[in-house]
């Protein structure tokens, strides 16, 4: 993990003045290069997907092992939830809408909305906002293969050839897709790096939070041949790289994406977390615009009442308390 250092971020003026100094920082001739950010309510060891929760030391939770099983119960005993995706790519995303273990993370291009997800729970731990600048939006195409391939039990370790030999005879649709994007990316690169990509979903939340998601990297070089890997991508053309890739074998991953971002993040402080989200309410954005069904805008009204009452009418910043 890179080094890092943060700032304290105690109110949304101040946020925003640092926000506007990122900006200017990453302006070039006029064009800003595309920033995303995360929110997340503790400041956690690692970026990473859920799915890798068990893989990186959390008791009681998924692993990389249990993605093909998962997949496939929830497309099984749940039909009607899928009934509108066309693709492997939306099943996956409408797995992580709904919060079920996936190897994508959310990040969203609107500060604002990462600010309230750094403080919409967990009030006695401080928050923290990351950004990644930089990241290019990957094609639908490509991170389709990564999307099936995580639903298609593979047996580890194994070789690109073995996994395209899989594609042609398990999904002959994607093999078309394959064959047509790795006349300039080839396979081995597709599936060791993570990507970013901006749903196609007309899923209003998702519109709501200005959502995208970067997904994490399907496999990684087994054991010692990570340092053979890394020459071989800097030496020579496809045809050859392909060509001794094939002697490389592979293993599904779990991947830790803290070095997709800036090793700069914002901290904030826990007593400050409701300051914050009733400073956000007043410029709209509380649990009924980010969550944009009846359910949370009912207990939105509810949450953004006791703050007004205890913020405005006293006279004194809201104490943090767990809810």
């Amino acid at each position: 993990m890179k080094k890092t250092n943060h700032k304290k971020v105690e109110s949304v003026a101040q946020y925003l003045l640092l926000i506007e100094g990122i900006r200017r920082e990453h302006e070039i001739n006029g064009e800003m290069k595309p920033i995303v950010f995360r929110g997340e309510p503790q400041c956690f060891k690692h970026v990473r997907a859920s799915i890798f929760a068990g893989d990186t030391g959390e008791k009681n939770a998924v692993c990389v092992a249990d993605e093909v099983s998962m997949i496939s119960h929830a497309k099984k005993e749940y039909p009607h939830v899928f009934k509108e995706c066309l693709t492997e790519l939306d099943i996956l995303t409408t797995m992580q809408h709904y919060r079920l273990p996936t190897r994508m993370i959310d990040v969203t291009t609107n500060p604002l909305v990462a600010l309230y997800f750094a403080c919409e729970k967990d009030f006695q731990r401080n928050g923290r906002i990351m950004y990644a600048t930089g990241l290019e939006y990957k094609e639908e195409e490509i991170l389709q293969i990564v999307a099936t391939l995580a639903g298609v039990t593979v047996n580890e370790p194994f070789s690109v050839k073995e996994l395209e030999f899989l594609i042609r005879n398990r999904c002959p649709f994607l093999d078309k897709i394959s064959r047509r994007i790795t006349k300039e990316t080839v396979l081995f690169q597709i599936i060791t790096q993570s990507f970013l990509f901006a749903p196609t979903s007309s899923n209003a939340r998702i519109r709501a939070q200005h959502g995208a998601f970067i997904m994490s990297a399907f496999a990684s070089p087994h054991g010692n041949l990570k340092n053979e890997y890394e020459s071989l991508l800097h030496r020579g053309d496809n045809m050859w790289k392909e060509k001794e890739m094939n002697k490389i074998m592979f293993l599904k991953t779990h991947c830790y994406l803290d070095e997709l971002f800036i090793p700069v993040y914002f901290t904030i402080p826990a007593r400050k977390k409701d300051k914050i989200l009733y400073e956000l309410d007043k410029i709209g954005i509380n649990k009924g615009t980010i969550y944009p069904d009846a359910e949370h805008q009912m207990i939105s009204i509810a949450d953004n009442q006791v703050r007004r009452r205890m913020y405005e009418k006293k006279n004194v910043e809201p104490m943090s308390e767990e809810r």
